[in-house]
């Protein structure tokens, strides 16, 4: 998995605990070397100690490939000095493969690279083996100071690899996390109007579909701003904008939170009322026109007032989805032709 899937400060973390970790155990050599009076070790150990201080410095800036990079170039640098002067025994090729766990963190563009980097410690390990069966180390400590040493690499080793294991689900769960909050996004998208903040069309159906699953009496208010197109003949349409931004805004302050708003189309909205009686839906409908009427509407130097007609039905009348919507549109605009800001209900006969 390519680390630049997820979060860069994730990506920060990772590296930030490898390089902690590297530092230590470069520091604890220094110590053990200086015991053990071998010089050449004791100031490589040094420089990495300083180097990565450096790394860490360098992760503040997101300078990762550089860090990744240069991590990479050091330990394979050191397990090939160590091993050269030390022997196999002594168990640094061992770091190797622990890089080896963690080399697919790397954050390149291109996915060939961390492949080649891990064949490149492959070779290493392989032929540092092979130069050791076939020389001797320069320098021979005891046995017991082999073994110590082997320990405590194997131990370091396995801690990388164990890190590298956990850092390899958790970037599994954050992926899949950043996956779903994409998806709900685009979702949210999809389902809602970007003028107004209302639902969309593409929520409409499945919502109504799942409220006459569960037998629910709907109710549905067709509405339109009346002489609409003069606004914006007359105002231009970041006037009209304003006003559908508006008219949006008051339909969900006046309403409760189970009423689902819909933006139609141009200036047509929709209001869906799940259980609500013939006079509760008009007193609520009532409410919204009286309330948009009496909004003034502010568009640079202008104040501008406007109207909506309304038309209701409900499955009382069809369950039939397109006859619901068919009848409303009807009562609506027999609401305009009667004068306009009107609400129409199945008792008033177009």
């Amino acid at each position: 998995m390519q680390i630049h899937s997820t979060p860069k400060n994730s990506i920060q973390q990772v590296y930030g605990k490898i390089i902690l970790l590297a530092f230590l155990v470069h520091l604890i050599f220094a110590g053990v070397f200086t015991a053990l009076a071998f010089m050449p070790l004791v100031i490589y150990n040094i420089f990495s100690v300083c180097f990565y201080i450096v790394a860490y410095c360098l992760t503040k800036l997101n300078r990762y490939r550089t860090i990744v990079t240069m991590v990479h170039l050091e330990i394979c640098l050191y397990v090939v000095v160590s091993t050269y002067f030390l022997g196999w025994g002594f168990g640094f090729p061992l770091y190797l493969i622990a890089l080896s766990s963690v080399v697919y963190f790397c954050p390149f563009k291109n996915k060939m690279i961390p492949y080649l980097f891990s064949l490149a410690e492959i070779v290493i390990f392989m032929g540092l083996k092979i130069y050791t069966l076939n020389n001797e180390p320069i320098c021979h400590y005891s046995d017991f100071t082999v073994s110590g040493f082997y320990i405590f690499n194997s131990a370091a080793t396995f801690t990388l690899m164990v890190y590298a294991a956990f850092i390899s689900k958790l970037s599994a769960v954050m992926t899949q996390q950043t996956l779903t909050e994409n998806n709900s996004a685009l979702q949210d998208m999809v389902n809602h109007d970007t003028l107004t903040g209302l639902l969309s069309r593409n929520h409409f159906l499945a919502a109504y579909e799942e409220n006459r699953k569960k037998n629910i009496p709907i109710t549905l208010v067709l509405s339109d701003i009346d002489n609409f197109k003069r606004v914006n003949d007359t105002y231009g349409h970041d006037c009209g904008d304003i006003i559908l931004s508006g008219i949006a805004s008051i339909m969900m302050e006046q309403t409760p939170d189970n009423v689902l708003i819909y933006r139609w189309g141009g200036e047509e909205f929709v209001m869906m009322l799940p259980n609500y009686s013939d006079a509760r839906t008009k007193k609520l409908v009532e409410k919204v026109r009286i309330a948009i009427a009496a909004k003034n509407f502010k568009y640079r130097t202008e104040t501008l007032k406007v109207t909506m007609t309304f038309g209701i039905s409900d499955t009382g009348e069809s369950t039939d989805l397109n006859e619901l919507i068919r009848l409303a549109d009807k009562r609506l605009y027999y609401g305009k032709r009667c004068g306009k800001n009107m609400v129409i209900t199945q008792e008033m006969k177009p």
